[in-house]
């Protein structure tokens, strides 16, 4: 045991490192400082150095400034140890590489300062209000590296949560280790923040459904804290803020990381800002409210998102509390990637990706910014409300969003959805702005009542949106509530076996119709594809449509109809033509044709007998008596036959130019049996008298 009197602090320092073992205690009144430092340095440059060289100096009142490194610093370890200062104090961990296996730290309503410093420097030494001291790290360069394993925590819980500042190079969470800093009476609760310059991982206990139900149902309590970092209220006060920066952020296997609030305070900020990537398998960043107070923001930055096996970002509101926001900017990609939900009562079940839910109070918004969107396997990004407002979601990826196909078990599509149930208010309402937009495998991008609530309305502005294989965006009503409304802008829209619907749908249902209103280039509906605006009890929506090109197969319609109410109208509309532009004037002499026509040969005698026949590819003369002309105005390259006594040239075709001359059909007029005692109809020649050939003009006889 290391113990002083009264409250004075105790500064521990050895530069060869310390070790804190299985029976470690503290009994002391003020702060504790250990630390593998050279030296602590005093205001106005004294120093107490663990290997002095000279004579030590004379006594002197000061106030310690900092620790001094001047050589690779020595590693800290506690094993097992639990460690604790006195409430609002400060219990400080400053060394090399520093792990803690097993054991507790304790600084109730302080504070926790966890180091870990590579090598020369110096990190300053700031006294708090409450005696306390925060450490900066401006004079430091390099740093190693700080684990929590076998259950190992460091707790600032108290009336309200205390402050709690760890800096590494790596820092790793395993095994059932925690940082808490709950606030669990009417005093607001600090801040946790961890800065690592090359990584954040946590690791969880595996546990993850069980866990997420817990926080899911309101039924956590500070004794059955899963793996992670937490800032959460339990009182009146606030929930503290958390904060996490690094390049590499990575949490699996069941970790969390939640500022929720679960009393009557407010629940605090979540930030997470990971230069490089940021991934969530099966684990959870949290904000919320369990009971009147709102829940926090939650933002991420970083520079490509992965979530897979239900992990999820979300602010929920369980009571009468506003859940929070949740801002996410990925400059190069956001990947969901679902598997089947986890089982939630009343809901559709949890799945990978973003939500924001709230039964009774407001629905937080959900804003994200991306270059390329990927939502699959039935993840999604949701916001619902049961008896509420439901929040809006709004998605700007500047090259691509593909919401593709449905969870294994097929019950749960990839989404983009806001939806509100039972009696909530108002639905929200769902933007999506991109290059583009795709649709595919069940694929859905929907706003929903299923209640006495209106749909929220979607807007969608891409260069091309493309539905395939059952593709969908709704925004539909299935009680009473008013079907939303749907604005398309693009610069082409292809449905393929998909469906754009702005329903109020079923046969229980009497709200109205919401309206649909589409502005592309082309619309193209094939395969059994539908655009509709139909209700059943209430009327139709109406359907705009501004387009240079629609096609639509037999299999495919516009519909806005109602079954027992008014139908909507159709509208499409094309641009104005300007049908004078192009055209030419006529000139104001008017062509007298009768010069250029000749009369032709008449038939019957030699003149029937008589041939014009016109050879090139360059197309007949103006009149019959002009030249041809050798331009190509048609190029026919199948060959042409001419009679073999006939003695034009081949005019250049591969093949002698032919032209068998076709029978002339003939009335029949009786019938008679041939030697195969076959009926064959017969008809004899008619009696004709052929015109004098000195009728006929004289370019037409025979020469």
């Amino acid at each position: 045991m290391l113990r002083a009197s009264g409250s004075a602090n105790l500064f521990l320092i050895n530069p060869s490192g310390i070790i804190f073992g299985p029976n470690a205690q503290l009994n002391i009144g003020g702060s504790f400082v250990a630390s593998t430092a050279g030296a602590v340095t005093f205001a106005g440059g004294t120093q107490f150095s663990a290997n002095p060289t000279g004579a030590p100096p004379l006594l002197t009142v000061s106030v310690p400034v900092g620790l001094q490194y001047n050589t690779t610093a020595a590693g800290i370890s506690v094993q097992s140890s639990n460690l604790a200062v006195a409430p609002g104090k400060t219990l400080a961990l400053i060394g090399g590489d520093l792990t803690l296996s097993g054991g507790s730290l304790r600084a109730p309503a302080g504070r926790i300062e966890l180091g870990s410093v590579a090598g020369s420097g110096l990190v300053s030494l700031n006294s708090t209000p409450l005696g306390g001291w925060a450490l900066g790290y401006q004079g430091v360069r390099n740093f190693q590296d700080i684990q929590l394993n076998r259950g190992a925590s460091a707790d600032t819980s108290g009336p309200g949560g205390g402050d709690i500042q760890v800096r590494a190079r790596s820092f790793r969470l395993s095994e059932g280790a925690r940082i808490v800093g709950l606030t669990l009476g009417d005093s607001p609760g600090g801040t946790l923040a961890i800065n690592a310059t090359e990584s954040v991982e946590l690791i969880g206990t595996g546990t993850y459904a069980e866990d997420i139900l817990r926080f899911l149902t309101v039924k956590v309590t500070p004794a059955n804290l899963p793996s992670g970092l937490f800032t959460l209220s339990f009182g009146s006060g606030a929930a503290g803020n958390l904060t996490i920066n690094t390049p590499k952020f990575v949490a699996r296997n069941g970790a969390f990381v939640a500022t929720s609030t679960l009393g009557q305070g407010s629940g605090g900020n979540l930030t997470v800002s990971a230069s490089d990537t940021l991934d969530l398998t099966a684990s959870a960043l949290i904000t919320g409210t369990g009971s009147a107070g709102n829940a926090g923001n939650l933002t991420i930055d970083t520079g490509a998102f992965i979530a897979r096996e239900n992990a999820v970002v979300g602010t929920a509101s369980v009571s009468l509390g506003r859940a929070g926001e949740i801002a996410v900017s990925a400059k190069d990609s956001v990947e969901l990637l679902g598997t089947n939900p986890i089982p939630v009562p009343t809901t559709d079940g949890l799945f990978t990706g973003f939500f924001s839910v709230t039964p009774a109070g407001s629905g937080g918004n959900i804003s994200l910014a991306t270059r390329r969107l990927v939502v699959s396997d039935g993840a999604g990004i949701s916001a619902g409300s049961l008896a509420g407002t439901g929040g809006n979601i709004t998605v700007t990826a500047t090259d691509t969003v593909e919401i593709i196909g449905k969870s294994p078990n097929g019950k749960q599509p990839s989404s983009l959805s806001a939806n509100i149930e039972a009696v909530a208010e108002r639905g929200g309402n769902l933007t999506v702005r991109t290059s583009r937009l795709i649709l595919r495998d069940g694929g859905t991008i929907a706003v929903r009542s299923r209640g006495t609530g209106d749909a929220g309305n979607i807007e969608i502005a891409a260069d091309s949106i493309r539905l395939e294989n059952q593709g969908l965006i709704a925004a539909t009503s299935s009680v009473s509530g008013e079907g939303g409304n749907i604005q398309l802008s693009a610069q082409s829209l292809l449905l393929r076996n998909s469906t754009i619907s702005a329903e109020a749908g079923t046969a229980s249902g009497v709200g109205n119709g919401g309206n649909l209103t589409a502005e592309t280039g082309t619309l193209v509906a094939l395969e059994g594809s539908h655009i509709s605006a139909n209700a059943f009890q209430g009327n139709g929506g109406n359907i705009n449509i501004t387009t240079q090109g629609i096609f639509l197969s037999a299999d495919s319609d516009i519909t806005a109809s109602s079954q027992l109410g008014i139908s909507g109208q159709v509208k499409i509309n094309t641009p104005d033509l300007d049908r004078i532009k192009g055209l030419v004037v006529s000139p104001g002499q008017a062509i007298n044709v009768e010069g250029l026509v000749t009369t032709g040969c008449s038939a019957g005698g030699h003149a029937s007998s008589s041939q014009f026949i016109v050879t090139g590819r360059g197309g007949l003369p103006p009149n019959p008596e002009g030249t041809l002309s050798n331009e190509p105005v048609l190029a026919d390259l199948r060959t042409v036959p001419v009679p073999s006594d006939s003695n034009l040239s081949d005019a250049g075709f591969s093949t002698p130019l032919t032209q068998p001359s076709s029978a002339k059909i003939v009335e029949a007029t009786g019938w008679a049996v041939n030697s195969e005692d076959k009926i064959v109809l017969t008809a004899s020649a008619p009696n004709v008298t052929p015109k004098s050939p000195w009728l006929a003009p004289p370019h037409c006889q025979r020469r």
